[in-house]
């Protein structure tokens, strides 16, 4: 049986596209394979585990969603879901999946998670990166799947008046005043950065707010020119 339609309801923020080396663990994707035609509006909906070579072979492998329940991902999920809300912040702003760093170490994740948990549902799924074609992000909507609780902030929520791209956007411009990639940060990094520029929690959720407000103007594609000295 073929979830897919559930799935595709649960979509939200549009889509960007993303080249094969920017693709990380905890990243949605679909994609094209090697010669595929199919008459889906996505073609499918993986979640990215990681990538690695096998016999000089570059493999992406991930999770096919459509063969997993809802209910049973999110019992899945709910084991390495982030609490806190400036690492959910942090996924949001990668495009990335509330969960925790566990995530990112695929091959013990696979064995401590995946194939004790999911592994019935024949969801697993590698494929050759050489035959991917045209991936782009998408993001679930993950407060319809009840993976926040009534403490989270709404920073780290995608709301229905969002896009990936401005979310995309956003980080771009957080990455400026930091003077870092946040994809090179871990958890860790990223807060005592977030600490050391903001001072305070209210400071940055408020210039998150600022974020958001500007590259949801018409026109506002220049990271130049907002104004971050005052963040």
């Amino acid at each position: 049986m073929s979830f897919y339609a559930q799935y595709i309801k649960r979509l939200i923020g549009g889509d960007v596209s993303v080249t094969k080396p920017r693709i990380q663990p905890g990243h949605i994707i679909s994609f094209r394979y090697r010669t595929e035609v199919t008459r889906r509006r996505v073609n499918r909906l993986v979640l990215v585990l990681g990538k690695f070579n096998k016999g000089g072979t570059p493999l992406l492998h991930g999770v096919s969603l459509e063969f997993i329940p809802e209910s049973k991902l999110y019992a899945f999920l709910k084991r390495v879901i982030l609490k806190d809300t400036i690492s959910q912040i942090k996924r949001k702003l990668e495009l990335k999946g509330p969960f925790s760093e566990l995530i990112d170490r695929p091959r013990s994740f696979y064995q401590n998670y995946v194939k004790k948990n999911l592994i019935r549902y024949d969801c697993y799924r590698t494929y050759k990166m050489s035959e991917i074609r045209r991936p782009k992000l998408y993001m679930l909507d993950w407060k319809k799947l009840k993976l926040f609780d009534n403490n989270t902030h709404p920073s780290a929520i995608i709301n229905k008046t969002e896009s990936l791209t401005e979310i995309k956007q956003s980080k771009m411009l957080l990455n400026k005043i930091l003077k870092s990639d946040i994809d090179n940060l871990n958890n860790s990094r990223f807060k005592t950065l977030i600490t050391d520029r903001f001072g305070s929690l209210d400071s940055f959720y408020e210039m998150l707010d600022d974020l958001r407000n500007f590259v949801d103007k018409p026109g506002a594609d220049s990271e130049n020119e907002f104004d971050a000295s005052k963040s």
